[in-house]
């Protein structure tokens, strides 16, 4: 069955609307690949540490990596974004020695 241009352009336009908008990121997780679905588009995405990457911010999966603190924002200049703080609660900024 062939599929017309008047019915690939009409899915295009369809999928665009679906799509969420695209967020650049500096991933420091470990290497892996994610499939992502954003109703009827897919979007394979490889995940280096210290790589720049384009991700959909209201994606949950996005959520998550920025909540393992793996993404870090960029900003249009490619320059990182300030990380969110991190909580310093119940740790002992003293240096460790290591025992005899």
């Amino acid at each position: 069955m062939k599929t017309s241009v008047s019915e690939v352009s009409a899915l295009a336009k369809t999928s665009d609307s679906e799509v969420s908008a695209l967020a650049k990121y500096r991933y420091s997780g470990p290497t892996s690949g994610v499939t992502l679905q954003e109703g009827e588009v897919v979007r394979e995405v490889m995940l280096h540490a210290g790589a720049e990457v384009e991700l959909p911010d209201e994606h949950e999966y996005t959520k998550t990596l920025l909540a393992l603190q793996y993404l870090t924002p960029v900003d249009e200049k490619g320059k990182q974004a300030k990380p969110p703080a991190r909580s310093s609660a119940g740790t002992d900024e003293t240096p460790q020695t290591k025992g005899a």
